[in-house]
């Protein structure tokens, strides 16, 4: 799977080198992927746990501390995904999923050692601050695969974050109930630890050339992207995607409680949907990049968001669970494939050079919107019920359908980054 793809020899006399092997780069980076999410996902579900075995017993306090402990790791990586995003466009994307994994490793790892819920806090800032993992990886393979197999890769990528994520908890679950939850913080980092050295052994980075304007300071880089209004309607379709699906996110449970009568194992029911939506979406993800290689990123992905807002707002008219088990399946095959398409349309839209920064914009316009979805969720099921928030979701999607109509895609050109080694250049 990792052998070099052949090249034609180079003249005699001339020194020749082994042409850069993307798909090289892209398994590596699938196996890296899949062990760090399912070892980030072992752990985080379970803080709120962690905090009452720290000696937080108060309810209202648990909750509290709950609430904190996952806001303070989104609030650090919004901030700092454009700074190592621009880093990573300077230096180099291989080390910057270095430096996110290994960080990982470390940060998680060393909250197994916390005594108190401020010293986990302080570590959830940090690790923030110094991970993000998935979307290095994700920049790192956009910056060396060919155009037109954006989609086949980034959605190969999108499904196994899709996997890990559901694995993840089961297996942290599985350990937390034979060893503790502080062993779920040394399983974190140990896997975190082997995706990095998996990537400091068996990726190359990827070839290019960074003129004086890509070496500008993160202002003007940030500046010049979102002088760009392609990249910005990508950006704000991505935020109102997200904002729109965590809307209903919290409120499915109660929404489930709502549909099937009290005696009804609603905690099974509840899983049972979330791991159809994950398969669905994991499926999607894969199928859809695809056909957006095959027919065109524009046709496919204004269908894949169309079809996620009308699979919404169906589920706000459901009057039982197989029905909404149903929907929540085909939704999350939609919802797989708008995120894919959705992450090559960044990765063509992104200047040679600068793929790092529109990224790490990325991550701060998603975080975002995930931090107002819930709140939005809240404000409309308390005023028009279970149902609103399904409602918003899908309005939410038509209208980024209606955004994303009116990106103007230019003609993909070569750059340094895709292009065929000369004999003798250095990778």
């Amino acid at each position: 799977m990792f052998n070099d793809q052949a090249i034609k020899p180079c003249e005699v006399g001339q020194a020749s080198a082994p042409a850069f092997n993307w798909k090289r780069n892209l398994h590596v980076s699938v196996i890296a992927l899949m062990i760090a999410t399912i070892g980030f996902d072992a752990a985080v579900p379970f803080l709120s746990y962690f905090v009452q075995e720290l000696g937080v017993s108060d309810p209202t306090q648990v909750k509290l501390w709950a609430g904190l402990l996952f806001s303070a790791n989104s609030v650090s990586l919004a901030v700092m995904g454009p700074v190592w995003g621009a880093l990573g466009d300077r230096l180099g994307h291989k080390l910057m999923v270095q430096r996110a994994m290994f960080a990982g490793s470390i940060f998680i790892g060393v909250m197994s050692l916390v005594r108190t819920p401020s010293q986990l806090l302080v570590l959830r800032i940090l690790q923030g601050a110094m991970t993000g993992f998935s979307t290095t990886t994700f920049t790192l393979v956009s910056a060396g695969t060919p155009v037109e197999s954006h989609g086949y890769a980034l959605g190969l990528l999108q499904t196994v974050a899709y996997l890990g994520g559901a694995l993840g908890p089961v297996m942290g679950g599985v350990v937390a109930d034979t060893w503790g939850y502080r062993a779920c913080f040394w399983i974190t980092g140990a896997l975190m630890g082997a995706g990095g050295i998996l990537v400091s052994l068996l990726i190359r980075e990827p070839a290019k050339k960074i003129g004086k304007k890509e070496s500008q300071s993160l202002s003007h880089a940030v500046h010049a992207v979102l002088g760009s209004s392609a990249i910005v309607l990508v950006l704000a379709v991505r935020s109102l995607v997200s904002s729109g699906l965590r809307t209903v996110n919290p409120f499915l449970p109660l929404f489930v409680q709502a549909l099937e009568p009290a005696q009804a194992r609603v905690a099974t029911l509840v899983g049972t949907l979330n791991s159809a939506n994950l398969v669905g979406t994991a499926l999607g993800a894969t199928a859809v990049g695809r056909f957006a290689d095959r027919f065109g990123l524009r046709k496919v992905s204004l269908v894949a968001v169309l079809a996620s807002g009308i699979g919404y707002l169906l589920q706000s008219s459901v009057t039982s669970v197989t029905q909404l088990l149903l929907l929540q399946f085909l939704t999350g095959i939609a919802i797989g494939g708008m995120l894919t398409t959705l992450s090559v349309a960044i990765a063509r839209l992104s200047p040679p050079g600068r793929q790092g920064v529109v990224f790490g914009l990325q991550i701060s316009f998603v975080q975002a919107a995930n931090a107002v979805g819930p709140m939005v969720g809240a404000l409309v099921a308390a005023r028009w019920g279970l149902r609103g928030p399904f409602v918003v979701a899908g309005a939410a999607c038509l209208v980024a359908t209606c955004l994303f109509a009116r990106i103007k895609f230019d003609q993909p050109q070569p750059s340094a980054r895709l292009r065929a080694p000369t004999c003798g250049e250095r990778r």
